[in-house]
């Protein structure tokens, strides 16, 4: 009993961490932030990632998100840059397929939003549904195949 006793009180009175689950949705709250204008670059998505809780905690717990631990030599600040910038860049190019955003073809850095974009953020839904919706909605679907759509919708994922 001794060792479940102490267990529950650290447990009880000691601060538990909580770790983010932004990555699960980084693509989600990128896609929000070109639309509404706060992101136009990667290098801008990447500053950004600085300002979240998903960041405070990387330093901490790196392994925990699937990063190496950091330690306190020169290449410390090059492993943090290049995890960044893996992570939004395959955000960027997850939502790129999905049809909500593209590159401007002019100066090859600037994010620009598309009308799913649009539609995704406005809503709060998904890029993934936005662009299964895309995909899969004609001007000619029925009833039945619509409720079908609908149904395959992302959010609706976790329920039983």
């Amino acid at each position: 009993h001794g060792v479940k006793k102490n267990f529950y009180k650290k447990f009880l009175y000691e601060p538990f961490p909580v770790e983010s689950s932004l990555l699960n949705v980084l693509a989600d709250h990128l896609n929000a932030e070109i639309v509404s204008g706060t992101i136009s670059s990667k290098q801008e998505a990447l500053d950004y990632l600085t300002w979240t809780y998903f960041f405070r905690r990387l330093l901490v717990n790196p392994s925990y998100y699937n990063m190496e631990p950091l330690s306190n030599n020169t290449n410390e600040q090059q492993t943090l840059n290049t995890y960044l910038s893996a992570i939004v860049q395959r955000s960027l190019d997850e939502l790129i397929r999905a049809t909500c955003i593209f590159v401007n073809e002019d100066d090859q850095r600037t994010l620009q939003a598309t009308v799913h974009a649009r539609i995704a953020s406005h809503y709060y839904i998904s890029y993934r549904t936005i662009h299964m919706f895309a995909q899969r909605v004609t001007s000619n679907i029925t009833l039945g195949e619509l409720i079908d759509v609908i149904s395959c919708a992302y959010e609706y994922a976790e329920m039983p």
